[in-house]
């Protein structure tokens, strides 16, 4: 199914044609408009129409949500272009000096402990 919408319009005009031929059709054979839902041309012209009708909003919808992109694509790289183009400044912190490492023992820690209370 096509979502170009003019392809569309064609097709809903063409549609529209139709079930106003029908509608005069039962106008002429003396059918009311309250039993048109009856009638299975009438229902499935009407739908046909409304299926149409549909598809070409969905397809609005969609060219609507593209530009929106669009748009924002464009605002998007005016941003980063302003920004690259802002001198950056730049600081220089020192560097933190580095703390000296503890040395550590060859015994373990629980050996440590073992002596401390060896010697208490």
């Amino acid at each position: 199914m096509s979502l170009n919408e003019a392809t569309l319009s064609r097709q809903l005009g063409r549609a529209k044609d139709d079930l106003t031929a029908w509608n005069k059709a039962l106008e002429t054979n003396g059918v009311p408009s309250s039993a048109r839902r009856k009638n299975t041309k009438w229902r499935q012209l009407n739908a046909a129409y409304n299926a149409i009708r549909n598809r070409l909003k969905a397809a609005e919808a969609i060219r609507t949500r593209d530009e929106g992109v669009a748009q924002h694509k464009v605002e998007k790289l005016a941003a980063a272009a302003a920004e690259k183009s802002e001198p950056k400044k730049v600081v220089k912190q020192p560097k933190a000096a580095a703390k000296p490492k503890k040395e550590k023992s060859a015994e373990p820690k629980e050996k440590k402990k073992k002596e401390d209370k060896k010697e208490s």
